[in-house]
């Protein structure tokens, strides 16, 4: 347990995420928030959920996505100046093409289901974090474990963090199958480029970058998969809380005489 952790939770400041009523468990990680539904968080986790905010509203993707494919451009192009090769050559352009390609296609769309997560991120934390800090490395471990619940979208979805995301969209199969098109094919860029890293001569810190994403990828599509055998073939249009609102008494039928 990390140390701010446990004096934030003896000092009262942060309280077990309930899910279904029992504290949110991962793979034996388990899940915190600030109380006060989140009006105690810290500073620097505020500043960073803020900063996830800006990606996705300014840039319409998340930054990982971006920083890959601003890499293997500048890396990819820098190896066309060395090669003399036409057939390397047309494939190492390939590859950059693809990128921007992808880019370009990110920028038309908000990625609702990225942006859910990434909000969650800065919400909730596990106790080995330090709650008054924001740890890019444990946000991107929880979004991997939380994808692995097809619920847990769901419920991040009722919580406050909620509100700046277009759910609409996750809640339509046709917005949904969209969604998960567009992640497979950025994943089918990555696995080519990952294949292709020798003959592009791209450093090791961008082939992790790209591996990181892969994992991340794989992780949104089985996520999407599951919502929408969740969904299908009774979808919610109307709102994410649909499923808590009581429903109208039914009608008893009359009986004939």
């Amino acid at each position: 347990m990390n140390s701010e952790f446990k004096k934030a939770l003896d000092a009262g400041l942060v309280e077990p995420v309930m899910f279904n009523g029992e504290h949110f468990e991962v793979d034996g990680v388990k899940f915190y928030q600030f109380v006060d539904g989140g009006t105690k968080m810290t500073a620097a986790r505020f500043y960073a959920m803020a900063d996830l905010q800006r990606d996705h509203d300014e840039l319409k993707l998340d930054g990982p996505t971006l920083d890959t494919a601003i890499s293997v451009i500048d890396e990819a192009l820098t190896k066309c100046m060395t090669m003399t090769n036409d057939a390397n050559m047309q494939a190492v352009l390939m590859t950059a093409k693809l990128h921007a390609n992808n880019v370009r296609q990110r920028r038309k769309y908000d990625m609702s289901v990225e942006r859910t997560y990434d909000n969650a991120t800065a919400f909730h934390f596990a106790d080995d974090e330090n709650p008054l800090l924001f740890d890019a490395g444990k946000a991107m471990r929880n979004k991997q474990l939380w994808m692995k619940n097809p619920n847990a979208l769901d419920f991040f979805l009722t919580q406050p963090i909620g509100r700046v995301v277009n759910w609409q969209m996750l809640y339509d199969s046709e917005g949904l199958n969209f969604l998960r098109s567009q992640l497979m094919l950025e994943l089918s860029i990555l696995e080519q480029t990952l294949h292709d890293t020798a003959l592009l001569g791209l450093t090791t810190v961008t082939s992790s970058t790209l591996k990181s994403r892969k994992e991340t990828l794989n992780a949104l599509i089985t996520s999407l998969t599951d919502r929408l055998r969740i969904i299908l073939p009774s979808l919610a249009p109307t709102t994410p809380n649909k499923k808590n609102l009581p429903s109208a008494p039914k009608k008893r039928r009359k009986k004939k005489k």
